[in-house]
């Protein structure tokens, strides 16, 4: 994690791929072979080393939906209900020239003062729903598809239909998902979508996105800025997945740097984790990294082992040999 040695990168195996095999589409009656989700999950291992995922580069600007798009909906409605609040989620990134991602939809409803929802015989019910999807660039949108229904738990009597088909199109900072009559926007929330091992994973224990940011002043009296994203996946006792690391370097006295004769720099790198769960605690080890091109960069870096604990709220304190630091879930 910190300066010195370089590590030969080592294939990590995909642990869902056994699990998600090849899921055909359903309700759709198109010829098109179906979508072989495993070699997709293989595909996203071998290129996990790159920051960003391939993207057709014909694409319009209107078929450029790729990243984290979410949106909230607040309506009043009729008694008995006092509220309904949507929340929605896409996460769309590109793998092998196919569009591929994850829809999440959680919807509440509550009931006005003193009544209780009939359904549940309480003050309100939630529904949540996750959707495998693909999209199809089709005209000056993409056409997205249902492929597999991940999650359903409705239980509020008015439950909606499941949606087969819907158009995509970016409005500007905004992106359109029609279906039907009804049509959503959504604002851009990350640049890139989370990994699809992860949107495909249930939620609990360690897997999830975990971050890390740090303020200080390094030796030289420069600003360093320091921001980790940990994306993690754990079935049974191990835990495997990859860090991001960008480290910003601010100078407060004005003096360029011969790096790049500029006030400023920013290094970034990744490095692969495995390890394993016993009791209480995670043991986590970097197993390899890479560096993005920089005029600053040295290119070297020297793999760590830590010691983790998962805590109430939703943090993992993590100890290694010359440090420790605190990762808060992120989602």
């Amino acid at each position: 994690m910190r300066l010195i040695r370089s590590a030969r990168p080592r294939p990590t195996p995909i642990l869902l791929a056994s699990a998600l095999t090849t899921l055909a589409f359903a309700g759709c009656s198109r010829q098109r072979p179906p979508l072989d989700v495993g070699a997709l999950l293989r595909a996203e291992q071998k290129s996990s080393s790159k920051p960003a995922a391939h993207r057709p580069a014909s694409l319009a600007s209107s078929q450029r939906v790729a990243g984290a798009w979410d949106l909230v909906e607040r309506r009043d409605l009729a008694a008995p209900h006092q509220r309904s609040v949507s929340v929605h989620e896409l996460q769309l990134r590109w793998l092998q020239g196919s569009l591929v991602g994850t829809w999440d939809r959680e919807r509440r409803l509550e009931a006005a003062p003193g009544q209780v929802y009939r359904a549940t015989d309480a003050t309100g019910c939630r529904d949540r729903r996750r959707l495998l999807v693909q999209g199809i660039p089709h005209g000056n949108s993409v056409r997205l598809e249902r492929i597999h229904t991940l999650d359903d738990r409705p239980r509020c009597d008015a439950r909606q239909p499941i949606p087969e088909t819907c158009q995509l199109q970016r409005r500007g900072l905004r992106l359109s998902l029609r279906c039907g009559a009804t049509e959503l926007l959504f604002t851009r929330r990350r640049q890139q979508a989370l990994p699809l091992m992860l949107a495909l994973a249930r939620p609990g224990g360690l897997t999830g996105v975990w971050t890390w940011h740090h303020r200080s002043v390094d030796p030289e009296g420069d600003l360093k800025i320091e921001h980790e994203t940990w994306h993690l996946f754990q079935k049974g006792r191990r835990v495997e997945g990859f860090y991001d690391r960008v480290v910003r370097i601010r100078s407060r006295d004005g003096r360029p740097f011969s790096c790049n004769e500029a006030l400023g720099y920013a290094n970034a790198a990744r490095f692969r984790v495995r390890g394993l769960v016993v009791g209480g605690e995670v043991y986590l080890k970097e197993v390899s990294y890479t560096t993005a091109p920089s005029t600053c960069e040295t290119g070297r870096r020297r793999l760590d082992r830590y010691i983790g604990k998962l805590s109430q709220g939703g943090r993992i304190q993590l100890r290694w040999p010359s440090g420790a630091q605190l990762l808060r879930r992120r989602r």
